[in-house]
């Protein structure tokens, strides 16, 4: 009779936990569209000109933005048990919410055109969420010794560098924040003259190679290799100007936190901190008027592309969709404007046509499609992340999450076509294909029973 009690004990703990795990994740979800809103209508008073304007809806539209937007913390992963699940919050706090209540205040279009929109983005998420019901396979694979992988990224990482350099020469030097965009000017027109290979070099290499090196690092506690990650992007940040290569070593030191104890909280300090970080930012520009904090990480960050998404929908439900004239279909579709998508809205959003106004996937596929493409793209997003987590089986979940963490996140701003090819994410496929297993990983995966579930296959050390 002992037994069976204590198991029922453990069952219904177990239970209560789960619960209450829950319970925090919707009060964070709650307590993030709060702070962000009122950060919005307080905090954002300094960027009113840039078109960050504030006009409350109308009431009705306000709840029902309320409502979409923290019914997904009802299913939102609690416990990383994929690698992708990453992403998957990224595109709930950085494109989902913001995109349910940003139009409403600062685009002039019919509030229930925004709130269509915003429905068609509630079904792709929850779309993207049932990949998580679809078993993983196992993908034969070559093996590759654990030095000759180490050498073959070593390989073309001097390869990418010697592009790279070789068009920009070796001008180190550390730039301001506020002086980035003429860096990045300058680096774009090298990058026009010196073709578009240069320009896969710097994605792959910031986005992929030195991601992986610094993940690395931080998992297995190698301080060389974290260096040489964090070493060649500031080289990447200083020639470029790309605040992503420059913020890239914390972005995945915060994931590596959020992973810890195996990911069990990942859900709650992935909600939770991104209260911290709007509250604090928020603060310190309205206490302060300490606004460089709360523009990189607030309003470019986050509220963004909410804005960004509004556009996208004011402009192309009453112009011509694209189809991806402008990409992979020009030889088959002739392009009905005179600037590609992001910079045409860049020229008329924001009076400059050199401004490239990149969007979300979801964004980007309504320019392209309309609503049915935001379901398109979204199944193709699903079918790269499924793949992802069945070729990450049997690896360090923490190492796993940190490399797709960083492409991955180039789909809360840049369109979906850039980011698996130029930003990295096919790449980043390739390399987890032929990542070697370390020892200790390869005798636990061994003792795994054939019709084991994938928690298992997600071994991982404190």
């Amino acid at each position: 009779m002992t037994e069976p009690c204590e198991e029922l004990v453990m069952k219904v703990s177990d239970t209560v936990k789960r619960a209450g795990a829950r319970i925090c994740v919707v009060l964070g979800a709650l307590a993030y569209m709060a702070v962000l809103q009122w950060a919005y209508a307080t905090a954002m008073s300094d960027w009113r000109y840039m078109g960050y304007t504030y006009y409350p809806p109308p009431l009705g539209y306000s709840v029902l933005a309320w409502i979409l937007a923290i019914v997904p913390s009802l299913w939102m992963p609690v416990r990383l048990r994929r690698p992708s699940q990453i992403a998957y919050w990224l595109l709930y706090v950085v494109v989902f919410v913001p995109a349910c209540f940003v139009p409403l205040y600062a685009v002039h279009v019919d509030p229930a055109l925004i709130m269509t929109l915003s429905l068609c983005l509630f079904a792709a998420l929850a779309l993207l969420g049932g990949i998580y019901w679809l078993p993983l396979v196992r993908i034969p694979r070559i093996r590759v010794p654990r030095k000759a992988f180490w050498a073959g990224v070593i390989l073309l990482s001097l390869l990418f560098y010697a592009m790279i350099f070789s068009a920009y020469g070796m001008n180190f030097r550390f730039v301001s924040l506020e002086a980035i965009y003429e860096l990045r000017s300058t680096f774009k027109e090298i990058r026009a003259a010196s073709g578009g290979l240069l320009g896969y070099a710097v994605g792959w290499q910031s986005n992929a190679l030195n991601p992986l090196l610094i993940a690395q690092g931080l998992v297995s506690g190698n301080v060389v290799m974290l260096l040489v990650g964090i070493l060649g992007q500031a080289a990447i940040y200083s020639v470029t100007g790309y605040k992503s290569a420059l913020f890239s070593g914390g972005l995945l030191l915060a994931l590596l936190l959020a992973l810890r104890s195996k990911g069990k909280r990942m859900g709650l300090l992935f909600v939770w901190g991104s209260v911290g970080l709007v509250l604090v930012s928020a603060l310190l520009q309205l206490w302060y008027n300490a606004g460089t904090l709360f523009s990189v990480f607030v309003r470019r960050l986050i509220i963004t592309p909410g804005l960004l998404t509004g556009y996208y929908l004011e402009f192309f439900s009453q112009g011509e969709k694209v189809f991806l004239s402008h990409s992979v279909l020009r030889s088959f579709i002739e392009y009905p404007y005179n600037l590609a998508p992001a910079y045409k809205i860049g020229s008329l959003y924001f009076n400059d046509p050199s401004i490239s106004a990149n969007a979300n996937l979801w964004a980007d596929a309504y320019a392209n499609f309309g609503f049915a493409g935001i379901f398109g793209f979204t199944f193709i997003v699903g079918l790269v992340m499924w793949l992802f987590d069945s070729l990450a089986k049997g690896r360090d979940i923490r190492l796993t999450g940190l490399l797709f963490g960083m492409p991955a996140f180039y789909l809360t701003n840049t369109a979906l076509l850039t980011s698996l090819l130029t930003h990295g994410i096919g790449l980043v496929l390739v390399v987890i294909y032929f990542l070697p297993r370390t020892e200790r990983h390869e005798k636990a995966v061994e003792q795994v029973p054939a019709h084991a579930g994938e928690d298992a296959y997600n071994v991982q050390r404190e």
